[in-house]
């Protein structure tokens, strides 16, 4: 409930990144994240699993890069 709480109450932007071949954590808990943040955005990263290597880890640095240039623009 503390997680759902906090998720309903932050207000900024949050990034979400997942493998969708997640085998640790199913990528259901990071759509239902996505739901519950007001201004949550999910990328899935097809074929990636828990943790990033090689391409998908270049794939998700430029998606932290290009959120948080946005996120500091907004400022």
């Amino acid at each position: 409930m503390i997680f759902m709480h906090t998720c309903l109450t932050f207000t900024r932007p949050v990034l979400i990144i997942h493998g969708e071949a997640d085998r640790v954590v199913p990528i259901s808990y990071s759509r239902r994240a996505a739901r519950y943040y007001a201004q949550a955005t999910l990328h899935p990263i097809p074929g990636a699993g828990h943790g990033f290597y090689g391409r998908n880890e270049q794939v998700a640095i430029q998606l932290m890069l290009a959120f948080l240039s946005q996120s500091q623009s907004n400022l």
